[in-house]
């Protein structure tokens, strides 16, 4: 979608109403070589009055946002979905879900790291079960945007004891971001959704 603009311009009632007109007649569109989507007259008191209430909005605006911090959000929400804390700093915390399939486990775990007030950062990996032995072989790990394609994709080889999603890659979310994780063994596959 194109950006869309607002001109103001000052000029005695006549002027202005000679824009008005060319506008209503179509002209001013030939005339600037631009689409014009509306034109309109208002006194300096009342745009003086819209510019402070927009400057109001936006003071408004910014003082929601600082108290709005994802870091908080996302953290109340993992611990909401059964993750077990397991690091936790002011600077990123990480959380551990179990992954059960019929004859084997693997743990998730996710760390998040805030960025910004309305940003963070998210680091992905997969291991045994409490740390101990090999991933099975042939695990398949996938993170799915909101629209289910997969954006990451990795495999457990023989021996290997953890899996690292997110290595090499900048994955961050904002507010409303979301995205799923699904484990693959064999025929079976689980699938966690977050922030959940």
């Amino acid at each position: 979608m194109a950006k869309r603009s607002t001109f103001i311009i000052e000029g005695s009632t006549d002027e202005l109403e000679r824009i008005v007109a060319l506008f209503e007649s179509g002209e001013l569109n030939n005339l600037l070589g631009i689409k014009i989507l509306d034109v309109g007259m208002i006194s300096a008191e009342e745009l003086e009055s819209r510019q402070a209430m927009s400057v109001a909005s936006q003071s408004l605006i910014e003082s929601v946002n600082e108290e709005l911090d994802l870091y908080r959000i996302w953290l109340d929400r993992l611990w909401q979905k059964g993750l077990q804390p397991a690091v936790r700093s002011s600077q990123s915390a990480t959380g551990i879900k179990l992954i059960q399939f019929q004859n084997k486990s693997v743990e998730l775990l996710i760390t998040i790291m805030p960025l910004s007030a309305t940003e963070i950062q998210i680091f992905l990996k997969v291991r045994p079960s409490e740390g101990k032995g090999y991933l099975p072989e042939g695990l398949k790990v996938c993170i799915f945007d909101e629209f289910d394609e997969i954006i990451l994709e990795k495999f457990a080889a023989h021996q290997t004891n953890l899996l690292d999603i997110t290595y090499g890659q900048r994955f961050t979310c904002e507010l409303n971001d979301r995205f799923s994780v699904g484990l693959t063994l064999g025929n079976e596959t689980v699938k966690e959704d977050f922030p959940g």
